[in-house]
């Protein structure tokens, strides 16, 4: 029979409503800062109207759960992002608009987009899957406790065994 204990990591501070497990030695060399421009965003009250709008320009506008985009390159993205501005301002229209890239953060952000998982793999910059997995953060920004399982292994000695991040407490769901 093994012998188990839980201690506390501590804690991890959550600013973006999502969390990622990672091996640190691939950060430097998989994690990308910088990255090209892939589609432009953009979402608010009127975004129903400037959709609309675009579409009789012949763009092809992807409806999102809570916003809508317009893939793009590194070649027309500023072109693209100037017209839908110029939409914005002729037209009066309450859309804010943002430039996604395929940097790591971007990408970190379209998988935790996903609704029904609320999470997945990354990538490694060759395909394979493992580089990490992100997910989001219960209720989203604040602080959240990390717990360890400690596992006797016998001659290997103890081990961490399993991680656990208490995202949402019982009594948080009693409203």
């Amino acid at each position: 029979m093994s012998i188990e204990r839980k201690v506390s990591l501590g804690v991890v501070g959550v600013d973006s409503g999502q969390l990622l497990v990672i091996d640190p030695c691939y950060i430097n060399s998989e994690w990308k800062k910088e990255g090209s421009p892939i589609a432009i965003e953009f979402w608010g009250k009127d975004q129903d109207e400037l959709s609309l709008i675009l579409i009789n320009q012949n763009y092809k506008v992807n409806d999102e759960d809570t916003y809508n985009l317009i893939e793009c390159n590194e070649d027309n993205a500023k072109e693209i992002l100037t017209n839908i501005q110029k939409i914005i301002k002729d037209n009066d229209l309450f859309v804010r608009t943002l430039i996604k890239t395929d940097n790591s953060y971007d990408t970190v952000c379209k998988i935790t987009a996903n609704s029904y998982k609320q999470g997945g793999p990354l990538y490694y910059n060759k395909g394979q899957e493992g580089l990490g997995v992100a997910f989001r953060s219960g209720f989203g920004d604040g602080i959240y406790e990390v717990f360890a399982t400690i596992k006797d292994c016998g001659s290997w000695g103890e081990r961490v065994s399993k991680v656990e991040i208490v995202l949402i407490e019982d009594d948080e769901l009693d409203d």
